[in-house]
């Protein structure tokens, strides 16, 4: 009997129940009992929400996501305890490294999951390998799913939950997923489910046989296309208020163009803008340019000349006379002349 080929396998691996398990090694006297882990432990205070919950606080109902005020009203026996990422990281980051140890190919995608890649020819081997590897090192579960994609490695583990194995490959996908909601699908959720109702599209089965333009959904406006459709003429509104129903100007022709108009037109004399009066100032300096009709005059002074504090002009130095000319009729003749 020949031994079967080696090929490429991913699995999905999930802790169980992981924040609450963190917290039931640090508190090992609640096990059994119905925990709650979320917020600051609190339930009856507002806007908090579950982050985990074990699987016996999930028999009564209790998920990820549920407000504490309702978990408590579903479960008054159950004890709630405040989170603590920094631990929750601390272990995340311990059976990662557990993980790394084995020749896989590990790609971590939060606190408690990761795909693993491994080219082998017995995957459940290997998953039980890890599997008692992570429960020996960290004392945490864990379930593993396996399958030839991502999608469905991450549904498997799913099904081989709690602390189990299952592989979903195309083998089996239609014997496994034909029949379930939509749904069950990685990536749909209950929005989606109900649009894909709309068109009649229910189960796995009937949404793998449907023509890809069938279950298009309705287009938003940024998903509209590009190509720019007939424009069709619409009924304009006729109220009278309506800012569109006003009649538009006609364009002038070219021929008789529009009359000039002056940039400061006539204001009325109570304006504070009329060229009779002078503009007004927002507390500028005297010397500021805006405060003079020229700024390229000379800085008027702070004060008026006849304010009190100035002191007195100097007085200028009397100017010298001009030479005085003697009159030609008082003038004695030359002792020259004849």
């Amino acid at each position: 009997m020949g031994t079967t080929p080696q090929r490429d396998w991913i699995l999905h691996l999930d802790l169980d129940q992981f924040i609450a398990a963190v917290e039931l090694l640090r508190h090992p006297e609640l096990r059994g009992r119905p925990v709650v882990v979320g917020g600051t432990g609190d339930p009856t205070q507002p806007r908090t929400v579950a982050a985990t919950a074990t699987y016996e606080a999930r028999e009564h109902g209790i998920h990820s996501g549920m407000p504490l005020r309702t978990a408590l009203r579903r479960c008054p026996d159950a004890v709630f305890l405040p989170t603590d990422p920094p631990a929750y990281e601390a272990a995340s980051q311990h059976v990662m490294a557990v993980l790394r140890e084995h020749p896989v190919r590990v790609e971590v995608w939060g606190w408690d999951e990761a795909f693993i890649g491994a080219t082998t020819n017995d995957p459940e081997a290997l998953a039980a390998t890890l599997q008692h590897d992570v429960r020996r090192r960290t004392h945490l579960d864990c379930s593993i799913g396996i399958g030839d994609n991502k999608h469905q490695a991450k549904l498997a583990s799913a099904f081989a939950k709690p602390a189990g194995i299952y592989r979903l490959t195309s083998d089996n996908w239609a014997d496994v997923m034909n029949d379930r909601p939509t749904d069950a699908l990685w990536g749909i959720g209950a929005k989606t489910a109900r649009k894909l109702a709309a068109h009649n599209l229910r189960t796995v089965a009937q949404l793998a046989a449907a023509d890809p333009p069938r279950p298009r959904p309705p287009l938003r406006p940024h998903q509209r296309p590009l190509v720019p459709l007939p424009r069709t003429r619409q009924r304009r509104s006729r109220s009278r208020h309506h800012p569109m129903d006003r009649p538009r100007p006609q364009p002038r022709d070219h021929l008789h163009p529009r009359p000039h108009r002056p940039r400061h037109r006539h204001r009325p004399p109570h304006h504070p803008r009329h060229p009779g009066r002078p503009r007004r100032t927002r507390s500028r300096p005297r010397d500021h340019p805006r405060h003079r009709q020229d700024p390229h005059d000379p800085v008027p002074d702070q004060n008026p000349p006849d304010h009190p504090h100035n002191p007195p002009p100097p007085t200028p130095p009397p100017s010298p006379k001009p030479p005085t000319r003697p009159s030609p009729a008082t003038t004695s003749p030359a002792p020259y002349a004849s």
